[in-house]
């Protein structure tokens, strides 16, 4: 065999080590002169075969702004000042803000915005909150239990609760109490509505002018009466209707006369060529 890589090699002259003899005697076949090796491991084995890795575009996430405190730079003045306070003045301060909270409740139902439902409601829910965190705090003045007490989020809850829903908006022609149109599932039946428009009717023949009016029904629910010079709307309310509310209705009132007037004025109410504006109050 003359392959250069695999010959029988004679005597190691540099290294001075004996060639290794195989058991019958003979020398054992080294691809490297002075080593006994396998034959079977080559010289110059194959190079490692490089990992394919798949090109895949995976997409980067973006890059989230890091805040953070500077040394120099301090707290809000609020949430410093609550960090330094005792427990104790941090519940005196909570009372105040509550205090506040009564006060402005107060103004609310004042200026007509909620009605005597929703301040009863909420009014009773501060009052309580007031005298159990007080009481808490007399008690153990470094105690911070009255936190459970004073939570924000009940109230909006009373104030959904207890205020007035538009159940129904109907509309009528004074002149003959027939019905214009009509949104909602509820209606005064007709043995109620008669007198009303018959003294409607009076009052125009008199030339006085009919003011709304509004009064609780037998189911717990309310009415409301918003006379015009040709209509007059007949809304249902759930509840008592806040003030506000009820200048909503005759603003509306107003709105679709003035919008209608060219052609209610000469006794056409085909309500395909009326508008409506109370229709935005179901939106």
């Amino acid at each position: 065999m003359d392959d250069p890589a695999y010959t029988t090699s004679g005597n190691n002259a540099s290294s001075g080590e004996p060639d290794a003899q195989d058991p019958e005697g003979g020398q054992l076949l080294s691809p490297v002169s002075g080593r006994a090796r396998s034959p079977i491991r080559p010289e110059h084995p194959d190079p490692p075969r490089p990992r394919l890795v798949p090109n895949l575009h995976r997409p980067t996430r973006p890059e989230l702004p890091v805040i953070r405190l500077e040394r120099n730079e301090s707290l809000p003045p609020d949430q410093e000042a609550d960090e330094a306070l005792t427990p104790a003045q941090k519940a005196e301060r909570a009372l105040e803000s509550l205090r506040q909270k009564i006060q402005d409740l107060v103004q609310e139902y004042a200026e007509g915005k909620i009605n005597q439902a929703t301040f009863n409601a909420i009014y009773r829910r501060y009052a309580e909150q007031r005298e159990i965190t007080e009481r808490l705090v007399e008690r153990n003045p470094g105690s911070a239990a009255w936190q459970a007490v004073i939570q924000s989020g009940h109230t909006g809850f009373l104030r959904d609760h207890y205020a007035a829903k538009l159940l129904s908006y109907g509309l009528y022609r004074i002149d003959t109490g027939e019905q214009i149109v009509l949104q909602g599932t509820l209606r005064l039946p007709a043995a109620q509505l008669d007198p009303i428009f018959t003294k409607l009717r009076r009052l125009a023949a008199e030339a006085r002018v009919a003011k709304p009016a509004w009064r609780k029904l037998k189911d717990g629910r309310w009415v409301m009466l918003a006379p015009g010079r040709y209509t007059a709307s007949v809304v249902i309310f759930s509840l008592e209707p806040a003030i506000t509310q009820r200048e909503t209705v005759e603003d509306v009132q107003r709105d679709f006369e003035r919008a209608n007037e060219k052609v209610i004025s000469r006794g056409d109410f085909d309500a395909s060529r009326l508008v409506f504006p109370h229709r935005a109050l179901f939106e």
